[in-house]
């Protein structure tokens, strides 16, 4: 027999370990750079996703281009994950636009654009919270809770607050109010009225119109029984949010003059200097504020109204009387809807309003 292997041959040579330690440094780090490739790859595809979604929500919701570039920015400046929020969270949106218009009060560019940014910011957060209450949350008066507060009217201009005081199957009760004199306003069976309320949870601000069924005494008041209806009209969400304000003012009534005569006679403004009167606001928002007086101008006035905002600056702004109610003594509350305002002037209001003033706010 021929021997083919007379000495043992050695197929396989003994690893090295350095070798081995780069090979698989070098596996690791295209399992890492494929990890990352992906990663990146989804993030891109998210974002695109999330950014065309905004985009789209926003036209739907009814902001324009220059709205929708606003929101672009915003998520870039302020670096947020989830853009889409902005859109569907309130609290978040109100948030962003505090930090947003931090951002524009300290960068570099001019006053005039600052004031031009800042006004598109509040539009923004304007124009979503308006979209976000578009649909009513009560059908029937039957839905009102006691204690909910209302407002009722004979003629839609003079309104007299009350509260509901009961609610059946046939009828809801509420207190019956009293005029500036502090006076009960007992109003006769069959009278119609308008009664108006907001949802606190939402803001939604509803009108009903009824008619009175009766009257009813007890040891705790008289109250005035009201038919049900199960037409509830939503008016609007409210324009524009409000807050307590409770800072003096003054204000002076305009006058519409006649200037020239013939073909070059023209109506004209004047603000009345010699019947300055003093109040105080309770209540501001960008469309208009209430404003408690001894001597209330008549509703339909136009007016001019000076005030000062918590930092001692002070701000002119122009208005008309909408409605005047009566309180108990000799003071009646104005709400004035604002005619014209300065943009910046307007863009305090807004900042105070949303309390860009505040401490830092945080996202959950």
């Amino acid at each position: 027999m021929i021997l083919l292997q007379t000495a043992p041959f050695t197929f396989f040579t003994a690893p090295d370990p350095t070798t081995n330690r780069i090979a698989i440094a070098v596996f690791a780090a295209i399992v890492v750079a494929i990890v990352i490739a992906s990663v990146l790859s989804g993030r891109r595809s998210s974002g695109h996703k999330q950014v065309h979604g905004l985009r789209r929500t926003a036209r739907r919701m009814g902001l324009e281009r220059a709205h929708v570039q606003v929101l672009y920015e915003m998520v870039r400046t302020l670096r947020l994950q989830n853009p889409m929020r902005l859109l569907s969270d309130p609290e978040f949106l109100t948030t962003a636009v505090r930090r947003m218009v931090r951002r524009i009060e300290v960068s570099s560019i001019s006053d005039a654009e600052k004031e031009a940014r800042k006004a598109l910011v509040f539009q923004v957060k304007q124009r979503v919270s308006l979209a976000q209450g578009s649909r009513s949350s009560i059908s029937s008066t039957r839905q009102l809770h006691v204690g909910r507060e209302i407002r009722l009217s004979t003629d839609g201009q003079t309104w007299l607050d009350s509260t509901i005081k009961s609610n059946t199957k046939s009828t809801f009760a509420i207190q019956v109010p009293y005029d500036n004199r502090g006076r009960d306003v007992l109003l006769d069976r069959g009278t119609s009225v308008m009664v108006t309320f907001t949802l606190d949870e939402d803001g939604k601000l509803f009108r009903v119109k009824t008619k009175v069924a009766g009257i009813t005494r007890s040891r705790s008041g008289s109250s005035l029984l009201l038919a049900h209806s199960d037409k509830v009209d939503q008016t609007q969400k409210r324009r524009f949010p409000r807050r307590e304000f409770d800072r003096p003012a003054m204000f002076w009534p305009i006058d519409v003059v006649t200037v020239g005569t013939g073909r070059k006679a023209r109506k004209q403004a004047v603000v009345n200097k010699y019947r300055r009167s003093v109040g105080q606001v309770e209540e501001i928002s960008a469309g208009g504020c209430s404003i408690r007086s001894a001597s209330p101008l008549a509703g339909g006035t136009l007016l001019k109204i000076e005030f000062e905002t918590e930092d001692r600056d002070r701000l002119a702004v122009f208005g008309k009387v909408r409605s005047i109610d009566r309180v108990p003594g000799r003071f009646g509350i104005m709400h004035v809807m604002f005619t014209r305002v300065s943009r910046a002037n307007l863009n305090r209001i807004q900042s105070y309003v949303y309390g860009v003033d505040a401490g830092r706010d945080s996202y959950r």
